[in-house]
């Protein structure tokens, strides 16, 4: 299903009476959204909204990030059901979601490092603090080298009082892991 907007901002305002009568919903097939004529696959949500509504982007599969800005403080349920990506939040204080049905299974979301654990507390981010990062976390797949066909995944951590890592997952083949510290004692 292609869905043909004007922008991102002017999507938002739409209200739909239900579930049925949103383009999202009506085929429970994947959405493409189009702004003049190209596929969106990044979504960077304007600025000056504070309200995302329920199925904003329901099944919009094809979202490969999501930029939520520190103005928005309330999510709608199912507005980003369906779509896996990394979600970045700005926002310092916790947004209200609906429920839990807000986001998808496989989404996961960076937000302010100050405000980490504010999110890991907060009721429906609570649920999901598996998949939280802190922004001051870069995990960064390196491009592949054409001459050894090899790529390389790094991960720099920018503050040296995170807490520890007890949990990583690391999905595909693995054919070798190098693993350099740098550790610094201070007496």
């Amino acid at each position: 299903t292609d869905i043909h907007i004007s922008s991102i901002e002017s999507w938002l305002t739409i209200e739909y009476g239900n579930n049925y009568s949103h383009p999202n919903c009506a085929s429970n097939k994947a959405v493409n959204l189009y702004i003049d004529g190209e596929v969106v696959t990044a979504v960077e949500i304007p600025s000056t909204v504070t309200t995302i509504p329920y199925n904003a982007f329901y099944n919009c599969s094809g979202l490969t990030s999501v930029t939520i800005p520190q103005g928005v403080t309330s999510i709608g349920n199912d507005a980003f059901s369906n779509v896996n990506c990394e979600i970045t939040v700005l926002a310092t204080s916790p947004i209200t979601l609906a429920s839990t049905k807000v986001f998808s299974s496989d989404a996961w979301f960076v937000v302010p490092a100050d405000n980490y654990d504010d999110y890991c507390a907060a009721q429906y981010w609570s649920d999901m603090k598996d998949r939280i990062t802190r922004d001051d976390i870069y995990v960064q797949n390196l491009p592949l080298n054409a001459a050894d066909n090899k790529s390389a995944l790094q991960v720099e951590i920018g503050d040296e009082n995170l807490p520890l890592v007890t949990n990583l997952t690391i999905s595909g083949t693995i054919n070798s892991i190098i693993c350099i510290f740098h550790i610094v004692v201070i007496f």
